[in-house]
């Protein structure tokens, strides 16, 4: 309320993490009021206008983690799907959230603890420049790319399918300002995916993400 991510890091104020929305909600995005603005892509779309708010100190607050055993009370296995939770945890990584769970940790199976553990997405993270990634391109098919700078001059980049079928998405280097071949990572794979010159494409699964490393 009241626009804080504007004033909140002010140094009368010395605010650390502020809140855009209400309680997120294990679902992947809204399609009736009750969920309006609580699910995942929700969220995501809402922080979009606040990456510039967000710096070492003073962050955006996207709110929990949906993974694993979730809820209130009365608690329950996620509603997000495999890929809606591998791109939950990428973008909250690519806009340098807090990375929070309520999780009984007893329950904790092998595939919420492994995208909860990929040290390359939390290097994303934790990144000292603080700088949280920015949409860049809206295709017109619903593909998203989104990117942000890294302290060691390389570039992390999100390919976000929102969409409920696969589909191609393609990062040009005009994008975000680079040029020449330049060496791409896939961040959930951990391989070097190769050198490519001016753009990279990939299928992106429905309600997915691809997460990059580009840099010469």
């Amino acid at each position: 309320d009241g626009d804080i991510w504007k004033w909140g890091a002010d140094a009368n104020i010395r605010g650390n993490l502020w809140r855009k929305h209400g309680d997120i909600d294990d679902v992947f995005t809204g399609s009736s009021s009750w969920s309006k603005d609580r699910g995942v892509y929700d969220i995501i779309c809402a922080q979009a206008e606040l990456a510039p708010y967000a710096g070492p100190g003073h962050w955006n607050d996207p709110d929990m983690l949906m993974v694993g055993i979730v809820g209130f009370g009365k608690t329950h296995p996620t509603l997000l799907t495999p890929n809606e939770q591998i791109l939950h945890v990428s973008m909250w990584c690519m806009m340098a959230a807090l990375l929070l769970i309520g999780y009984d940790l007893t329950k904790l199976d092998k595939f919420t603890l492994a995208i909860l553990t990929n040290d390359e997405l939390l290097d994303i993270d934790q990144d000292p420049l603080g700088k949280a990634a920015t949409r860049i391109v809206t295709r017109a098919e619903g593909g998203e790319v989104w990117t942000r700078p890294l302290s060691d001059g390389t570039h992390a980049a999100a390919l976000l399918n929102p969409r409920p079928f696969d589909q191609n998405i393609t990062l040009n280097w005009s994008d975000i300002g680079i040029t020449g071949m330049q060496s791409v990572r896939d961040l959930w794979l951990h391989e070097n995916v190769g050198s490519f010159d001016q753009e990279y494409s990939v299928i992106v699964p429905a309600h997915g993400v691809v997460v990059l490393r580009i840099g010469q």
